[in-house]
């Protein structure tokens, strides 16, 4: 039933097991055990197979959906492919989230598992983020439908576009009734623990001169790309303090050789995990490039688009703690980390949902060397299991 998506209470469908008596989950860990780990892996090999480049989502997401209604859990997908699914439980209710989409090249990944480690043949990325993800909150929901664990009430949202454009943005927030929950897309071993994410800015330049000749006339001439790079010379980039980063990663300009440029165009983002500091460096980014114009007689035209907000976790809080609990449960001693990239739980976070990134163990990430162990997908499976029961 992959339906569109619509608005109102969770929609009625399979549960996995709720003991009418009781208040909530309970304390019992017997399923920990439970995990299939063959069926774990297959389903990751599965996944992994199925084309799903950025925006091209859709072959996956109908077979999650098909996964899902096969033990009787009915999808709701948006108009973009976000999909929503609600799993009956006892207590406080939780977000689970990961996302569909690959980096390239991520088609027809041909996986190969060798001494204990899942690679790709070596031409393509593995898919590990985040179908390692999405592999192990299909295990779990699949261990719940087949025992009697109890366990919290689960809204699984599953996004595409999350490497490009953060297709998150775009589904509706109002549909969901919890208030905390758990990502799991942050690079690193099983133990990292986000509590620390950057607010993220890009920003767009235009610098605008005059042409002229170069050869004949170059003094009636205004040189955009002399202006742009007298800026680009007082700033700094790259690493401003240990909270924060500026970059420009696109420059553009120029018609000709023999031409003074007229315009030059720059393209870049600012990161911090203190928004005032953020705030801040995109201010002197403008403020030193209209200076640098105007000395000239150039003008700029300077364009912010926020990309996400970021976010600061107590360590003390109560949703850390109990991160901290299911990691020790699966023999993890957590380590905190500040993030300086964007994901769906910065969405979250900024919607009012607290929501906890987990590493999910592979290395590699984003090339064609990724790679994940068979112990690390079990792991992140077990503490997937640990932190809905």
């Amino acid at each position: 039933h992959c339906t569109l998506f619509s608005t109102g209470s969770p929609p009625a469908g399979g549960q996995a097991h709720v003991p009418a008596e009781s208040a909530g989950p309970q304390d019992d860990i017997s399923g920990i055990n439970m995990i299939n780990q063959k069926r774990l892996i297959q389903t990751f090999i599965d996944l992994v197979k199925i084309d799903s480049p950025s925006g091209e989502e859709q072959a996956i997401v109908k077979n999650v959906c098909q996964k899902l209604e096969a033990i009787g859990l009915r999808s709701e997908v948006d108009s973009i492919g976000n999909t929503y699914t609600f799993i009956k439980g006892m207590g406080e209710g939780v977000v689970l989230n990961a996302h569909f989409d690959t980096v390239e090249p991520g088609r027809n990944v041909r996986p190969q598992i060798k001494d204990g480690i899942i690679r790709s043949d070596g031409k393509t990325v593995l898919g590990a983020d985040n179908k390692a993800a999405l592999a192990a909150i299909l295990e779990v929901i699949q261990v719940l439908s087949e025992s009697t664990i109890q366990h919290y009430p689960i809204e699984l949202v599953l996004s595409v576009k999350e490497e490009t454009e953060s297709g998150i943005k775009q589904f509706d927030f109002s549909h969901l009734k919890s208030k905390k929950g758990f990502c799991f897309d942050s690079s690193g071993p099983i133990g990292n623990l986000v509590t620390q994410a950057s607010y993220i800015t890009e920003f767009h330049l235009e610098v605008t001169g005059k042409a002229a000749h170069a050869g004949i006339e170059p003094e009636k001439g205004i040189n955009a790309l002399t202006a742009a790079a007298k800026a680009m010379a007082q700033l700094s980039w790259g690493r401003i303090d240990k909270e924060s980063t500026a970059n420009v990663g696109l420059i553009k300009g120029g018609e000709a050789v023999n031409t003074v440029p007229r315009k030059v165009e720059l393209a870049g983002d600012v990161r911090s995990i203190s928004l005032q500091t953020k705030n801040a460096l995109l201010g002197k980014i403008e403020k030193t490039f209209k200076k640098e114009a105007e000395i000239l007689g150039g003008e700029i035209n300077f364009g912010k688009l926020p990309y996400c907000e970021g976010y600061v976790f107590d360590q003390e809080s109560d949703l850390v703690r109990q991160a901290v609990e299911a990691l020790g449960k699966i023999g993890k001693k957590v380590k905190f980390i500040q993030s300086n990239g964007g994901a769906d739980a910065n969405l979250f976070n900024a919607r009012g949902i607290a929501m906890l990134n987990f590493g999910y163990g592979a290395r590699n990430i984003h090339t064609v060397a990724e790679e994940i162990s068979v112990e690390n997908l079990s792991l992140l499976a077990r503490l997937v299991l640990e932190l809905i029961i």
